[in-house]
């Protein structure tokens, strides 16, 4: 294959690969449409193994260059940065509708794990298992532009075969990823250690899902939910047109999952 440079082992080899492969679709050598090669092809023309081409077309697929395809292998989706959806026209985006959205997430994700792990989609699972692997490189990579985890939350739901549950925690996710909602997911997407805790935390979430331990995934989902409401609480900490409400979402945390058996 031309104009690819092969690769020595190093720390960050997934994240070199996932680097070349995005510059080629920027530069329009994959096309929007375009399937990219089998993973052996593209591990043989790096002179790497096939693992480490599996973590970088996980890292596209997790900043949403490239989907996975099932059965088809992985195709091109878009060649620029994202422009994110607007989920939430009928919002304003304040304060108050950010920890409402937060509240309803709390409320609501960790059910859904739940029920997803009494019954889950196991190729949804496996799917958002590489997502998260994914994760693990991007998150290191300003190159790659990772600036949310949403598909990884999308991804969980959609796990859950409950089709009302699942369509209600997407619902929500989405409109956590609209533009609305930008300046509260670049601000937890600044710091330099979180995304790195929130990927372990999602692991924990779909380990229990394959385990099928409804209690246990309902409490990663909350411990990890938690993470990005206390972040939140502590952007929005000085606005007191919200303290009523933070402190609601406070004694919420307080209580911790519904789910205790």
């Amino acid at each position: 294959m031309s104009g690819i440079e092969p690769l020595t082992p190093n720390r960050s080899i997934s994240a070199r690969i996932a680097e070349q492969i995005l510059a080629k679709i920027e530069a329009g050598e994959f096309a929007v449409g375009d399937k990219l090669p089998p993973e052996i092809q593209l591990a043989k023309a790096f002179g790497v193994s096939r693992p480490s081409v599996r973590e970088a077309l996980g890292a596209l697929q997790f900043v949403g260059y490239i989907e996975s395809v099932r059965g088809s292998g992985n195709r091109v989706v878009r060649s620029t940065p994202a422009s994110t959806r607007d989920a939430a026209n009928h919002l304003d985006g304040s304060s108050r509708t950010v920890l409402d959205l937060f509240e309803a997430r709390l409320r609501i994700e960790p059910e859904v794990a739940a029920v997803a792990a009494e019954n889950p989609d196991q190729d949804k699972l496996d799917e958002v298992d590489a997502l998260i692997e994914g994760m693990l490189v991007a998150v290191h990579e300003p190159t790659l532009q990772a600036e949310t985890d949403l598909l990884v939350h999308r991804g969980i739901a959609a796990v859950c075969q409950n089709q009302f549950l699942r369509v209600a925690a997407i619902n929500l996710i989405e409109i956590a990823a609209s533009d609305k909602f930008s300046q509260s997911r670049e601000e937890a997407w600044g710091d330099q250690v979180l995304p790195s805790i929130w990927a372990s935390q999602h692991k924990k979430v779909t380990n229990a899902i394959r385990d099928r331990d409804p209690a246990s995934a309902a409490h990663a989902s909350w411990a990890h939910m938690a993470s990005s409401v206390s972040n939140a609480l502590n952007v929005l900490s000085a606005d007191a047109s919200v303290a009523g409400q933070a402190n609601r979402l406070v004694a919420l945390l307080d209580r911790g999952p519904a789910r205790t058996a």
